[in-house]
């Protein structure tokens, strides 16, 4: 009887390790592929909101990219109202968003004393102009969609533990305020 027992507990310990193989084989494989290079000319997004042109199968894509390194919410406000932004907005059948970082990155360097509320109104301020900024988008484009990229942290470590708790709590009050305009939601990032 014991040795039915081993022999059970033996096969279904390989039959276990062939499963976890074959699906770390083929998540190897799918990171490989998502990752690879592309052959095909690569686009180079610049500054300007001129559109640029893509290639598809069927037909010339438009791109439009307003996006600046170090920009924060209250500066993506107020490029929202220039014209050729609008222009984009108006014409644009997907809207991929990704703002926030460089707003609660501004809390690193504060004594911990001060963190706490410095963050909270920090998110205020950072959820009333979001709120501004979706519903600028919502104005003058009803039927795009719109995809919020969540923030990620780069260390969650327990020596981290702090600011990755206020990362979650960022993340989850941008998704509640994000998903509450239709046809717009918000993709977490990890």
């Amino acid at each position: 009887m014991k040795k039915l027992i081993w022999l059970t507990i033996s096969l279904i310990s390989i039959l276990g390790m062939g499963i976890f193989a074959y699906g770390f084989g083929q998540a190897i494989g799918i990171g490989i592929e998502v990752n690879q290079v592309p052959k095909e000319p690569q686009l180079v997004m610049d500054d300007s909101p001129e559109p640029l042109e893509v290639k598809s199968i069927l037909q010339p894509v438009p791109l439009f990219n307003i996006a600046v390194e170090g920009l924060r919410t209250s500066t993506l406000l107020s490029q929202i109202d220039e014209p050729s932004t609008i222009d984009g907005i108006r014409s644009a059948n997907l809207i991929l968003i990704s703002i926030g970082g460089n707003d609660i990155r501004s809390i690193e360097d504060l004594p911990s004393a001060q963190k706490s509320q410095y963050f909270q109104d920090t998110l205020d301020t950072y959820t009333d102009q979001l709120k501004e900024i979706l519903s600028a988008i919502r104005s003058e484009n009803r039927d795009a969609v719109v995809v919020f990229l969540g923030l990620y942290n780069l260390n969650y470590s327990s020596s981290n533990a702090e600011n990755s708790g206020w990362l979650i709590e960022w993340n989850h009050a941008t998704q509640k305020l994000v998903e509450s305009f239709e046809n717009t939601t918000f993709t977490p990032t990890y």
